[in-house]
């Protein structure tokens, strides 16, 4: 009696026994008393999965049978040493794989050939990926594109830089495709393995007409890491304002200090004159630490007038803190405090929304500007300013320390009920506490995220709604676009304001923002009386 016919005729636990002792016998001549049973199942479900099992470690033990078993006329024999294959990375099945694809006659068998022949990894399949790049179903095509960057082939980089660039048609930009997405993707991994030309096609989309597309161009740039710097750095002398602003930001998130270099050479060529590019560059310097860097940040501190340029330089020399930066920085604010300087205030002002807590004790210890703080602090109307400061005193030395963190704390405002509730989104740290700041001061419990899917765990979390949203539109994980469409898609803030806080200029972001329910935009840079404002004439709005 056949192996097949006397395992039918088995228990369950007597076919487990069988099934473990055929394991012993020679692979080959287990897999030809096994294959009968394999072709035709018994029926019973817990039976012919053992069966299978047994049937994937045979066939591992012994690939000569994967790679003449994918052109088995049993179709699920076929598709088991098929996907084995792929698992297997069996480069000898690449040519078997090959040639079934001319025999796929249908969408699913078509990408699960060619998802083996992705996992296996051989440049022979290069050619039928280019084959398949354009292929009508999205999901097949942008299977080839990946793993024609998985295999760093640079003679794709113009076909996917065309992919790319088509997905800002003006009837396509709405939506980022998964075909462009991919692309995207492929040429960061082809330019990651030596073909530098790949990063600098990308770098032609770092300002894509499409947000998630420029969401995925700067991550897959911070993937890169250093490699990415000088394929970047020539977008911070962009014509388009967006691109500059981009560019930084795809620095500021690399956080190498090679990216210094470029960076101090746009603000050299004058590019610190638009205040967006200003804010994003000097945020970048804080993220790349180095002399050059310091001195950037430390020439600009006595001249930057704009609130949040402002403060993106007080908490990049924050990042950067160090006994060496502190003198400096006493060494300027004293400078501008001799020559009754109005902007020695505005940086102290900057020191307290930053929460410079690694500076402060620097400038605590002066018995000039460690006075003006301290008023400054007690005048903030913010708790969780005043706290913070209350326990960075612990960190200064002497009585006078203890005696301010003692007022502090007996000026602390009480917590007041009604209050509405803001929340603001934004990946820059910087611009977060600009929020917190100055909607505190004007009249707002505030809370803050740094992207989109932040942001959405906090909504869901929390009991009652908030009266309005800032969010900002470009940000990792989640952008300002997917958060709002969300959001707008929870019945609780169907009509909640939501201001969209952005650098962006183009109409075309604008039309997005307000398709996907955005109620109102704050052109960045705002003042903080621009976003009492804006705020104000909402909440009266939601009112009536």
């Amino acid at each position: 009696m056949s192996f097949a016919d006397s395992f039918r005729s088995l228990d369950f636990l007597e076919q487990a026994q069988a099934l473990h002792k055929l394991q012993g016998e020679p692979a080959a001549q287990a897999l030809a008393e096994l294959t009968p049973l394999f072709l035709e199942p018994t029926g019973d479900t817990a039976a012919d999965t053992m069966v299978r099992n047994t049937m994937r470690t045979l066939l591992q033990k012994n690939p000569d049978s994967i790679v003449s078993g994918i052109e088995h006329p049993h179709g699920p024999y076929a598709a088991l040493c098929r996907d084995l294959a792929g698992e297997m990375h069996l480069v000898e099945a690449a040519p078997v794989l090959i040639a079934r694809l001319s025999k796929a006659d249908d969408s699913a068998s078509l990408n699960e050939t060619l998802t083996a022949l992705g996992r296996i990894g051989s440049d022979a399949a290069i050619p039928v990926f280019h084959e398949h790049m354009r292929h009508a179903d999205p999901v097949i095509a942008s299977l080839c594109i990946q793993y024609l960057g998985a295999l760093g082939d640079a003679s794709c980089i113009q076909p996917l830089t065309d992919i790319i660039s088509a997905n800002e048609a003006d009837d396509r930009y709405a939506v980022c495709g998964i075909t462009t997405w991919a692309a995207i993707e492929a040429l960061g991994r082809i330019g990651a393995s030596s073909h530098a030309p790949a990063l600098s096609e990308l770098a032609r989309f770092i300002h894509h007409k499409n947000p998630e597309a420029r969401r995925i161009v700067l991550e897959t740039f911070v993937r890169c890491g250093e490699l990415a710097i000088p394929h970047i750095a020539p977008a911070l002398l962009d014509s388009d304002k967006d691109s500059r602003v981009m560019a930084a930001n795809a620095l500021r998130d690399i956080a190498h200090k090679s990216a210094a270099h470029p960076l101090i050479h746009a603000l050299e060529q004058g590019a610190a004159s638009d205040p967006n590019v200003g804010f994003a560059i000097y945020e970048a310097l804080g993220c790349t630490p180095g002399v050059k860097s310091l001195v950037a940040l430390t020439d600009a501190l006595p001249v930057e007038q704009e609130p949040t340029t402002l403060l993106a330089i007080v908490y990049a020399l924050e990042s950067l803190a160090s006994p060496m930066v502190g003198k400096r920085f006493l060494e300027i604010i004293a400078d501008r405090m001799a020559a009754r300087d109005a902007q020695a205030q505005r940086i102290l002002q900057a020191i307290i929304a930053a929460h410079a807590v690694k500076l402060f004790p620097y400038l605590h210890a002066d018995p000039v500007a460690g006075r003006i703080l301290i008023s400054l602090i007690l005048k903030c109307n913010n708790a969780e300013t005043m706290l913070t400061f209350a326990e960075a005193l612990k960190q200064c030395e002497g009585e006078q320390a203890a005696r301010d963190a003692e007022a502090i704390r007996k000026e602390l405002p009480k917590q007041e009920s009604g209050r509405p509730k803001l929340l603001a989104i934004d990946d820059s740290t910087a611009m977060r506490n600009f929020y917190r700041t100055h909607g505190s001061a004007i009249g707002f419990d505030v809370m803050l995220a740094e992207h989109g899917r932040d942001a959405l765990d906090i909504v869901e979390g929390l009991e009652g709604v908030f009266d309005v949203i800032v969010v900002d539109m470009n940000m990792p994980v989640m952008d300002g676009i997917q958060f709002t469409e969300k959001l707008r898609a929870m019945p609780l803030y169907a009509t909640t304001p939501v201001i969209m806080a952005t650098t962006e200029s183009g109409r075309s972001q604008a039309a997005l923002a307000r398709k996907c329910g955005v109620s109102s935009f704050l052109p960045k840079p705002f003042t903080p009386e621009m976003l009492q404002n804006k705020l104000g004439k909402l909440l009266e709005r939601t009112k009536r």
